[in-house]
């Protein structure tokens, strides 16, 4: 006998119809299930909306009817889109139920190199209003002033490696940044050369740090409290397999419309955990998104029939100063915990334990 266990069954590709063939679903457990049970910590979730500037909002609706245009060829079918794009034999089906025949040639306006043409654009303007509502800059804006607000270790997802870059160097030496395009950097380091006759040898060195450092560097850091590195910006990375118990807080800063992502982003930061002074985590889970777009028609698709509370500004989620993770330190040795005025006012690249 078989039990599967899974926090996402649902698949893109739908392949999970071969497992529900096989193994059939015997039991769900809900989320709020498991917050009554205490299998997980006791977290709160929050969709954030973020009202869009007059030029954006007028730049965004342009792009949008643009996509729509050329999705509009398509019947709004989006796998019918995407197949003409790569597909010849679906662009030809097409062009036979739309009329054209071999004869009318490729100039004509359904011919299958016409559609071709159509499918490419359509992608491309997907592409470019995903790109405008990945990397919106007030989103960048909203980011600092939730880790100012909130100063407790954080995951960041995005699907923007650009975003995942920005939001680190905001930051400064409290973040670090995790995904596949991790540009490498040179280091310096000193080298000491003894001599047992004459004086030391002190010489800087510098050496580079390649992608897989890095990225083993940023999780090592972000686990051990003595790096006082407490953000962590991904950006497509880390949805599964990622474990660092003690983080607070997870910020959606975008993402696509499958179904399975938002789960095991929430799972990266609701793994139960117990601070040093007694203290159960309690993690804020805050989604962001971008009023009057695509992007709310996804997230409240998703979170239809959840407890996710929708709020208009940052204060709704953050009405008093909250402590450094939560409680105190894992460094702390005189009892004493940090308020977040106090890390404010240290500054954000300062070191504070």
């Amino acid at each position: 006998y078989i039990l599967g266990l899974t926090a996402t069954l649902e698949r893109m590709d739908n392949r999970h119809t071969l497992i529900e063939e096989h193994c059939p679903i015997v039991d769900t457990i809900t989320p709020e299930q498991a917050k009554i049970h205490g299998w997980v910590a006791q977290y709160e979730e929050y969709a954030l909306e973020i009202t869009m500037t007059t030029d954006e909002e007028k730049e965004y609706n342009n792009i949008n009817n643009t996509f729509f245009h050329y999705f509009a060829k398509f019947g709004h079918d989006f796998d019918l889109g995407m197949s003409c794009l790569g597909n010849f034999k679906s662009r030809e089906i097409l062009a036979f139920k739309r009329g054209w025949t071999h004869a009318l040639g490729d100039s004509h306006p359904w011919s299958p190199k016409s559609i071709h043409k159509n499918a490419i654009l359509f992608s491309r303007s997907m592409q470019k209003r995903k790109a405008f509502l990945y990397n919106l800059p007030q989103k960048v804006q909203i980011v600092e002033e939730i880790a100012k607000r909130h100063p407790v270790k954080t995951i960041m997802f995005s699907e923007s490696t650009d975003f995942a870059d920005t939001i680190a160097a905001k930051l400064g030496k409290i973040a670090v940044a995790y995904h596949s395009y991790v540009k490498p950097v040179y280091e310096k380091y000193k080298k000491v050369t003894k001599y047992k006759t004459k004086p030391d040898k002190v010489e800087w060195k510098v050496k580079k740090l390649g992608k897989k450092t890095l990225l083993t560097r940023a999780v090592q850091r972000i686990k051990d409290n003595r790096y006082n590195i407490r953000f962590i910006s991904t950006a497509k990375a880390l949805d599964e397999g990622f474990n660092v118990p003690d983080i607070e807080m997870a910020i959606l800063a975008s993402y696509t419309s499958n179904p399975t992502q938002k789960i095991q982003r929430r799972g990266r930061a609701v793994r139960k955990w117990t601070f040093k002074d007694g203290t159960d985590k309690r993690p804020i889970i805050i989604y962001l998104y971008a009023k009057n777009t695509q992007e709310e028609k996804w997230l409240k698709k998703s979170l239809k029939n959840t407890t996710v509370k929708f709020v208009k500004n940052v204060d709704e989620i953050f009405a008093t100063p909250i402590s450094l993770f939560g409680s105190k330190s894992e460094d702390d040795t005189d009892g004493g915990s940090y308020s977040a005025d106090h890390f404010m006012g240290s500054g954000m690249g300062n070191d504070v334990s």
